[in-house]
């Protein structure tokens, strides 16, 4: 069961008060939350205000992120205890999102398998994917890509991919989160 409760309306003058935050230009805004660039104590930051206090897992994820030793992922700076608001750290460029929106899969699926294979390779071996269930269909969709692929490239491409993912299926780990959900947006 999840209980959504709102935050108080002024959690944004709160959190930039208590967190020392300045110079914040709103960058997006969704039905979930509103994101931030900020200039913090550590300096720029991404704070990310939610609507619903422990909106879908954040806090599991958040706890996740901060035990992560790896450059694959931004550093938490500040989190609330019921996750209403997270400062992270500011990383410049565009998301791997973007690159897939202008057209460009093999070089987003590229970028997306060097991220995981960061978090594997620096995070003491264990297993950053939260669900080995969707890892599995992942593989297979990746296999028939494979095979009904006509590109060389691309097959190197998918060959590698092919590769981290077995390496991540073969770990003997428990199952971990480290977003709620890894996709092209998130990294």
């Amino acid at each position: 069961m999840r209980l959504d409760i709102s935050p108080p309306s002024n959690a944004y003058e709160v959190v930039t008060k208590r967190w020392g935050l300045q110079n914040a230009n709103q960058i997006l805004q969704t039905y979930r939350s509103t994101v931030y660039r900020v200039e913090s104590p550590q300096g720029p930051a991404k704070l990310k205000l939610y609507t619903q206090i422990g909106y879908r897992g954040e806090r599991a994820a958040i706890s996740f992120s901060k035990g992560i030793d790896s450059k694959a992922i931004a550093q938490i700076y500040q989190s609330d205890f019921y996750r209403a608001a997270v400062l992270s750290e500011w990383v410049d460029g565009p998301t791997v999102g973007d690159v897939l929106r202008k057209g460009d899969y093999e070089t987003a699926t590229r970028l997306a398998c060097g991220v995981i294979l960061g978090l594997t390779d620096n995070n003491r071996g264990s297993c950053p994917c939260a669900y080995r269930r969707k890892m599995a269909l992942t593989y297979r969709s990746l296999q028939r890509k494979f095979k009904n692929s006509q590109s060389a490239e691309y097959r190197a491409l998918l060959t590698e991919a092919l590769g981290i993912l077995e390496r991540l299926l073969s770990h003997k780990s428990d199952e971990r989160i480290i977003h709620g959900d890894l996709h092209y947006d998130n990294m």
